[in-house]
């Protein structure tokens, strides 16, 4: 069982992590909508 800190530790890299690929993503969409319009 993790302790309350670890946890909390754990939880912020996992969301971190998940929101740079989220952003990674949106700005590879992004990306190949604007070269589209052109």
């Amino acid at each position: 069982m993790l302790t309350g800190g670890t946890f909390w530790f754990v939880t912020g890299l996992f969301i971190l992590f998940a929101l740079t690929v989220v952003i990674f993503m949106a700005k590879k969409i992004w990306l190949e909508r604007q070269k589209r319009n052109d």
